[in-house]
């Protein structure tokens, strides 16, 4: 019997983009699949419009009470699909189009070490999208943002980020998230994504996670991917992103690293500040940061749940 993969499309608000998707999977992937898109709670014109899409075509869907976030959601279709007994879970942005049958490029690249795989990825203007990192670190968490990320543009071995090759790559890391191909057991293995986190630093944590259990992963250039990014976040000013982007980057050194109190707080100092002066004569920002304190307060005290903000 041919083992299956399940593949998880996370839509919000993006019902025209995720039909482009399903389109190219179903157009490109021959071999076994069964498509499931989860609804991270979009307003209601946007479901209506979803469901009626999807009407009568052999694709799973899942309508959540509220908005999970990206790992939330996810972990909400693998959780339907491991139901269903598949051997491998795809995980797919919903503004991302299949050039090639990536699936099989993918497949054919897992063994009993290499556990994930991530193919190439064209952003909408044609430059390299996909974004490898090695094992994230406190090192790399110091160095990845101003004003000491220019250091690590320098001093490479203090940057996560590799430079992709034009090559097959096996590697201890992960690769982008907006798709990426991993064997369902090994995913259970190491509990999914963190769903504490609402969105971002997701590929941050697998890394980690894979790491800690010996799981190498790979990158394929000859599975094809475009990527046309940020569709389901685009609305939103950029205080949003931020505040999710250093909440999440704080709770992955506080939950994964565990630094002494010294590390936390020079890394919560430096974190704060920076975050200020990019919200210098804009209120969003300014209301952002009195949540940003607050939260990393409650992330010491092992109140961990980031929720949509």
């Amino acid at each position: 019997m041919e083992e299956m993969i399940g593949i998880i499309i996370l839509n919000y608000n993006t019902p025209e983009e995720t039909n482009l998707c399903i389109e190219s999977i179903q157009k490109n992937v021959k071999v076994k699949y069964q498509i499931y898109v989860v609804d991270n709670h979009s307003n209601e014109a946007n479901r209506e419009n979803l469901i009626s899409s999807l009407s009568g075509r052999d694709v799973r869907l899942i309508m959540l009470d509220e908005n999970l976030g990206y790992s939330g959601g996810n972990n909400a279709g693998i959780s339907s699909a491991i139901s269903d007994k598949v051997k491998y879970i795809m995980i797919v942005n919903s503004d991302v189009v299949f050039d090639n049958d990536v699936c099989f490029y993918l497949l054919n690249s897992l063994d009993k070490d290499v556990v994930a795989a991530g193919p190439k990825v064209v952003r909408y203007d044609g430059s390299d999208g996909q974004n490898l990192i090695n094992t994230y670190s406190y090192k790399n968490a110091i160095f990845d943002r101003r004003p000491f990320c220019d250091f690590s543009k320098i001093f490479t071995p203090l940057n996560a980020e590799i430079k992709t090759p034009d090559e097959k790559l096996i590697f201890d890391g992960m690769v982008s998230g907006c798709c990426f191909l991993i064997d369902a057991e090994k995913f259970v293995n190491i509990g999914c994504f963190d769903d504490n986190v609402f969105l971002y630093s997701e590929e941050r944590i697998m890394s980690i996670k894979l790491r800690q259990k010996n799981y190498k992963t790979a990158y394929i250039p000859e599975a094809i991917i475009h990527h046309l990014e940020g569709h389901s976040t685009k609305k939103e000013d950029n205080s949003f992103a931020d505040y999710h982007r250093y909440i999440s980057d704080y709770y992955t050194v506080i939950t994964y690293m565990k630094p002494g109190k010294f590390k936390r707080d020079i890394f919560k100092a430096i974190r704060l500040i920076n975050f200020r002066l990019k919200g210098v004569g804009k209120m969003s920002y300014r209301d952002k940061y009195k949540i940003l304190k607050q939260k990393m307060k409650e992330i010491d005290k092992g109140n961990l749940k980031i929720k949509y903000m």
